[in-house]
């Protein structure tokens, strides 16, 4: 399949897109109208005619012609990891290419880190709670294989 001529958000690089196209502006009828008395209500109509684009992956509203564009294959591992990324945060991605791919940790890591860069992305943290979590459960489990014995 060929996403040479597909649009991707030009922030994450999504193709996950929506476009809407501006409607009559209440606000600006209601200035001019004030400025300029009822021929001002025409400037309620003022960029209606102007669509936006919004990603659904992370909410970036743009303009037709400030996306990117995909190339073929050469997107579609950046994306998956990106997806990864954005769902399960960045040390999944990082065993996601090492599992799936067969790389190596610092190859892993290193696109990884390139991947958030390129896209800009915020990536979702992992706080301390669930290693404290793995450590209780680590000591649990030894206590009671110590209590057994």
């Amino acid at each position: 399949m060929d996403n040479s001529n597909n649009i991707v958000c030009p922030k994450c690089g999504s193709n996950q897109l929506t476009a809407d196209k501006k409607g009559f502006s209440g606000g600006k009828a209601v200035a001019g109208a004030v400025l300029l008395g009822p021929v001002g209500l025409l400037a309620g109509t003022h960029g209606s005619s102007n669509v936006n684009i919004t990603c659904l992956a992370c909410g970036h509203t743009f303009k037709p012609g400030e996306g990117g564009k995909t190339t073929p294959a050469a997107n579609e591992l950046d994306m998956q990891i990106r997806d990864v990324i954005m769902s399960q945060g960045k040390v999944k991605a990082i065993l996601w290419l090492k599992n799936n791919y067969n790389w190596d940790g610092a190859r892993a890591n290193n696109k990884v880190h390139a991947i958030i860069n390129q896209y800009n992305l915020q990536v979702p943290k992992a706080g301390c709670a669930g290693i404290v979590l793995i450590l209780i459960a680590l000591s649990v489990a030894i206590t009671g294989a110590v209590l057994l014995a």
